[in-house]
């Protein structure tokens, strides 16, 4: 039928819960979680088996891919353009992986979350809804490291806190390959004394996510209004749901039955001094234009609270 929903996002900022909304809202509809996941093969494959690794939100991740032909599941396995140690290097290599979503019989929705510097191409080339879903880089980075420590090994635990940040180099957040990507496709950081030792050495683990965090979402966010989907804030979505449902609704143009619903507040639990060591990287990092434009469109939601938050 054809791709009618693409929801992107950088990780950690509500996208798979606002996929589960969205896939339990449109039934009629094929949904698939994060396709352009550098390990899909892998993923795929531990939930074939019953791994309950694969859980989240209570919701096993994979099992749309699984209720393909073995034929579909091999090519979407083999045309990923992710499955590398360097990223999307190629459009048209993106393109092709995405036709094969946009040929299937159904209407489907993708929650693809590494689409940051392509939505111009895709907005493009297929008539879909586009919509981004921006967190507060502190909660993020949070987020990020109480996941990668989500073990239920004690032993493990231990290990993976004494040898932190080992989530740099997770296939689950590509950290690594992610600033390698941007420092050699977007020429940031600006800085030229960070660029080469930062590259390959430095250890300012923090600093580069806040880089990667804010020229993604700079770009996205710039070719989102460009292509008039929907920017949604992940503060919002916790404060104000029935909002977000609404401004859904009428950018899907859709009524949904059910309203979102989220148990519990999870956001801005960060320090002043986290604060403060946040707009040092900024301006470390020569990203104050970048970051400014992200914050400036995230209070364009008109959060009042976000305004003593963000910068």
């Amino acid at each position: 039928m054809s791709i009618k929903i693409i929801l992107n996002g950088y990780y950690r900022s509500g996208t798979t819960f606002l996929w589960k909304y969205l896939k339990d809202s449109f039934p009629e509809h094929i949904s698939f979680y994060e396709p352009l996941h550098t390990e899909l093969a892998l993923s795929i494959h531990q939930e074939e088996k019953g791994g309950e690794n694969n859980r989240l939100h209570g919701e096993f991740l994979w099992q749309e891919y699984l209720n393909l032909t073995s034929e579909k599941l091999s090519q979407i396995i083999a045309h990923n353009p992710n499955a590398n140690k360097e990223g999307i290097k190629s459009e048209q290599d993106l393109l092709t992986y995405l036709d094969l979503f946009e040929e299937m019989k159904e209407k489907v929705i993708l929650q693809p979350n590494r689409l940051h510097f392509f939505i111009d191409t895709v907005s493009k080339e297929y008539n879909s809804k586009m919509i981004h879903v921006i967190r507060h880089p502190l909660d993020v980075y949070a987020s990020m490291k109480k996941a990668y420590l989500n073990v239920k090994s004690p032993v493990y635990k231990i290990a993976k806190k004494l040898f932190y940040p080992g989530f740099w180099i997770s296939p689950g957040f590509d950290l690594s390959k992610e600033y390698r990507w941007i420092n050699e496709n977007k020429k940031y950081p600006i800085d030229k004394r960070c660029n080469w030792f930062n590259k390959y050495f430095s250890l300012d683990h923090f600093g580069k996510f806040v880089v990667i965090w804010t020229i993604s979402n700079y770009y996205a966010i710039k070719s989102i209004e460009k292509n008039k989907g929907l920017i949604l804030v992940y503060e919002e979505l916790v404060d104000n749901p029935k909002k977000i449902s609404k401004d859904l609704e009428k950018f899907l143009k859709t009524k949904f039955e059910n309203p979102i619903r989220v148990k519990r507040k999870n956001s801005f639990k960060f320090s002043n001094s986290e604060l403060k060591r946040l707009v040092r990287a900024v301006k470390k990092y020569k990203i104050e234009k970048e970051f400014r434009y992200v914050i400036d469109r995230a209070k364009k939601r008109k959060i009042n609270y976000l305004k003593k938050h963000y910068l």
